[in-house]
């Protein structure tokens, strides 16, 4: 597998959290927030992708990019958009994405509790969410994404054989997920291990449960019609 050297890049100190008013949708701000993503209705893939092409996969809550960057840099021929609501992590990935000339790779800065309106219809193949923050306290389990309403969202834009890609280490959020699932019913799902998972790239979090031994689990989902 390819890999870049990370060493050229020094990492941001970025907060773990973002500003508490981006976990929540535009339209539900009575009064106009400085420095809110902004929500664009269509992209100019033109200006995202060196062939010009809409975006293959989508990767939501891209962290720092490690695994976006990598799935990039093995997959020439499929384009990546990431989407994460810290500007600083969307800044300096595509710092690297521009110092590595990766084409096909493109981090926005954005909230995805917006949805997903610059998306078109049946137009993704892969759909990644990776280790998101779990939010367990009960009063900010509204900021999870995942919700039969954003499911409903992340059906309409993956292609009949899409696929959906959950991970997380935290049991509560695994539930959660499957609670979700079930609850909309239009996405069939299954448990898998490394030999049936079909990503070979890791994000920085899988990466270090690996290390400390800590468990995670996988799912993949796909559409159902």
């Amino acid at each position: 597998m390819k890999e870049i050297n990370w060493t050229k890049y020094k990492t941001p100190r970025i907060r773990h959290h973002s500003n508490r008013a981006f976990y929540f949708g535009a339209n539900e701000h009575t009064k106009h927030i400085n420095f809110y993503p902004s929500v664009p209705e269509r992209l100019n893939w033109c200006e995202i992708f060196s062939n010009g092409l809409p975006a293959d996969c989508l990767d939501i809550g891209c962290g720092l990019g490690r695994f976006l960057i990598r799935y990039a840099l093995n997959n020439p021929h499929e384009n990546i958009l990431g989407v994460e609501v810290r500007n600083l992590a969307v800044e300096w990935i595509n710092e690297i994405i521009k110092g590595e000339d990766l084409g096909n790779a493109h981090a926005l800065w954005y909230s995805a509790v917006n949805k997903l309106p610059f998306l078109d219809d049946n137009s993704i193949s892969k759909i990644f969410y990776f280790f998101p923050d779990p939010w367990v306290k009960r009063r900010h389990n509204k900021r999870r994404v995942i919700n039969v309403e954003f499911l409903n969202e992340l059906h309409r834009i993956l292609k009949d054989d899409g696929k959906l890609y959950l991970a997380t280490d935290v049991d509560e959020l695994t539930d959660y997920h499957i609670e979700q699932l079930v609850e909309f019913g239009k996405f069939e799902y299954r448990f898998t291990d490394e030999d049936e998972w079909d990503i070979m790239q890791r994000t920085n979090q899988e990466e270090f449960c690996l290390s400390k031994g800590i468990p995670y689990k996988r799912l993949i989902c796909n559409k159902l019609k």
